[in-house]
């Protein structure tokens, strides 16, 4: 991680698209920065996306406006690594540690590890998460896993996230995406109390809502998404007249799990491009920094065309497609 400090004077307003194997930088503005208003940050990570899902690296199948824009207007970066798990991609991004120094458990992060959010706080920034937490080790009972303000012990003055002390096959967790089951500042919210509300567009409120409140300071907002992970399901764009109560069910039939994955890539473009308007509107501009990264490749029940080839997602494997 690059430190901000209060000698920078006026650069680049970023974003990063790092998915496996191939990542983009792009710089989309300018930044002005003080030695009194460093910059605001605001780092995006989606979960199981890879370089063959965006249009600016020549996917055929998806349709990603929002981040060609930003392409277009800046830098990419065309070789890039991540590990193939969620987990360890998480916590070495979150540490700036490599993993053999300090992963021990999927869906775990040690406590005493010193995160951005910490060094952010010690900056002057006021920090928040929202998306995927699935780090208080809760299918393993690690110290810990039932504590509901892990997030803010680790360097988060606010949080919305799902799987803190909620496991998503327990009696009382549940799934990210319709009807979801989140923990907001440490208070549960349930399935039923967000009955009807799509997870990936509260947690998009969440972040808008933190950066409106913090305008006129200097902000740190983190936003590990849950698209576009499985299970593959219809987005608000097209869920139709599905009944609620099957809306989190993945289809058996291959080619509607495809269809329902390109809807959900075409989302995720979709909160991008909303948290950038709400940054344009606030007129933070040109005083944001904005990442977006990828945790690994696609999951390898899809398949998708790329310049003229058809391309597995690999994750969970040692290729491009899933580093």
């Amino acid at each position: 991680m690059i430190p901000i400090t209060s000698t920078i004077h006026r650069f680049n307003v970023t974003l990063i698209v790092v998915a496996s194997g191939f990542a983009c930088l792009i710089a989309a503005g300018n930044v002005e920065a003080t030695s009194n208003r460093p910059p605001n940050v605001l780092l995006i990570m989606a979960d199981d996306v890879s370089w063959e899902c965006f249009g600016c690296y020549g996917a055929e199948d998806y349709q990603t406006p929002r981040l060609d824009q930003l392409a277009s207007e800046g830098v990419r970066f065309n070789h890039c690594y991540s590990t193939p798990l969620c987990t360890p991609s998480r916590v070495m991004l979150m540490t700036g540690k490599y993993n053999f120094r300090n992963y021990t458990h999927f869906g775990y992060l040690d406590p005493d590890e010193t995160t951005f959010g910490h060094q952010m706080q010690s900056a002057g920034y006021r920090t928040a998460i929202a998306g995927k937490w699935q780090l208080n080790g809760l299918y393993d009972s690690l110290p810990g896993y039932d504590d509901t303000s892990r997030p803010q012990q680790a360097g988060f003055h606010e949080s919305l996230c799902w799987q803190v002390t909620r496991a998503k096959n327990a009696p009382n967790g549940g799934e990210r995406f319709w009807n979801p089951v989140l923990e907001r500042n440490g208070q549960v919210e349930s399935s039923q109390s967000n009955r009807g509300r799509y997870g990936p567009d509260l947690l998009t409120d969440f972040l808008c809502d933190f950066m409106e409140r913090n305008r006129e300071q200097p902000f740190f907002a983190y936003y590990p998404m849950v698209l576009v992970h499985d299970p593959f399901t219809r987005t608000p764009w097209t869920i139709g007249d599905q009944p609620l109560d099957q809306a989190n069910k993945e289809p058996r039939n291959p080619e509607q799990k495809k269809a329902n994955f390109v809807a959900m890539v075409h989302y995720m473009d979709h909160l991008v491009g909303r948290l950038v308007d709400k940054i344009d509107s606030l007129g933070l501009s040109e005083q944001t920094i904005v990442i977006f990264t990828a945790d690994n490749g696609t999951h390898r029940k899809i398949q998708s065309r790329w310049r003229g080839q058809t391309i597995q997602g690999g994750k969970g494997q040692l290729k491009d497609m899933g580093t």
